[in-house]
């Protein structure tokens, strides 16, 4: 197998963010517009999101856990990575019990009462807030990444309103004194 950098689970969790937020949205419609004709079909895809969320956080458990214990790190960015870790096990916990009861009310009744939406609803937020907390271990601690480039000079620059070839036609300022700048044959590197 391939190797990934650093390893699956940034793979495997925009999968669990995407599908359980997609079925509290599902819900959520399917309840304003439950005289409305799309009601059942908004429902169901509530149901079917949810249960594969629940299937692509094991996923993402497997692989945060194992992340857990390969990614280099410092004490600091450690008591992040352990408060992330105790956070995704509740956030499980409250996604399979979700999709537990999904699957029980649609085998009984199709009919999702409070209980069930509060704990989507929980398991919604709790979602978000670990994925924030994941992205925290990333853009704070620099967990998972290889490392930065060396800085040159002063800096790098791109100055005020001044596109600098990233994916635009205008042209590009030249090397000066102040700094590193881009040339032109930097956007075919």
């Amino acid at each position: 197998m391939f190797e990934i950098i650093p390893n699956w689970h940034p793979i495997f969790v925009h999968f669990t963010v995407a599908l359980v937020a997609s079925s509290a949205f599902f819900f959520a419609m399917g309840a304003i517009l439950k005289n409305h004709e799309q009601s059942d079909a908004l429902k169901s895809a509530g149901h079917w999101t949810l249960r594969l969320g629940a299937v692509a956080t094991m996923f993402t458990l497997a692989a945060g856990l194992q992340a857990y214990g390969s990614v280099a790190h410092d004490a600091p960015s450690h008591a992040a990575m352990t408060d992330h870790r105790n956070w995704a096990f509740v956030t499980v916990g409250f996604i399979w019990v979700s999709a537990i009861w999904s699957v029980w009310k649609s085998k009984n009744t199709n009919r999702a009462g409070p209980v069930f939406f509060t704990l989507l609803g929980v398991a919604t937020i709790l979602v978000g807030l670990t994925a924030y907390k994941g992205g925290e271990l990333v853009y704070r601690f620099g967990l998972g990444v290889q490392s930065l480039p060396q800085s040159q000079g002063d800096g790098h620059d791109h100055g005020e309103g001044v596109m600098d070839n990233h994916g635009s036609d205008e042209a590009v300022p030249e090397e000066s004194d102040e700094g590193y700048a881009h040339s032109p044959s930097d956007a075919h590197d």
